[in-house]
């Protein structure tokens, strides 16, 4: 089940982070200063959004954010699934879901970035459409910036 992150759900959203992260390259810092401070980054009265895949028996096993750029724009962020829990449609259901709520909220445009390294994720983000739009150098590593255009129609096949 996705659902809106809640307060009670920082423990388990910071072990999906940590446990989601890529081995850190020399010169390269993602601390996740955004999912230790769930409640200041993603809860009301913030814009932005945090979603949580809960399957009932473990709490948080996948996660998804949205920050607002603008009006009718927004960055995808954050998406992690616990290791043991790939592979099994709930990263498909948390980029769904997000993309319901540009949808219905008239958020057209979408970008968001992530490393060569996070191969499924990539996956995912093509099967809904989204385009590269670039490859840049990060202290370290190299970095996939991806755009996808919500006034278009969705794509026939996921």
């Amino acid at each position: 089940m996705v659902r809106l992150a809640e307060r009670c759900d920082q423990d388990g959203v910071i072990r999906v982070f940590e446990e989601g992260r890529v081995e850190r390259a020399e010169g390269y810092s993602d601390e996740g200063v955004d999912v230790r401070d769930l409640a200041g980054s993603y809860l009301p009265p913030s814009e932005h959004r945090l979603w949580v895949a809960d399957l009932g028996v473990e709490t948080v096993v996948g996660m998804i954010g949205l920050r607002l750029t603008n009006t009718h724009a927004a960055e995808l962020c954050r998406l992690r699934v616990l290791p043991a829990h790939r592979k099994k449609g709930i990263g498909t259901a948390l980029v769904t879901h997000a993309l319901g709520y540009c949808r219905d909220n008239s958020i057209l445009k979408l970008v968001l970035d992530t490393h060569v390294e996070r191969t499924q994720a990539i996956k995912i983000f093509e099967r809904f459409g989204f385009q590269l739009a670039r490859e840049r150098q990060t202290p370290g590593r190299p970095l996939l910036d991806f755009y996808l255009d919500l006034y278009r129609d969705p794509p026939a096949s996921r």
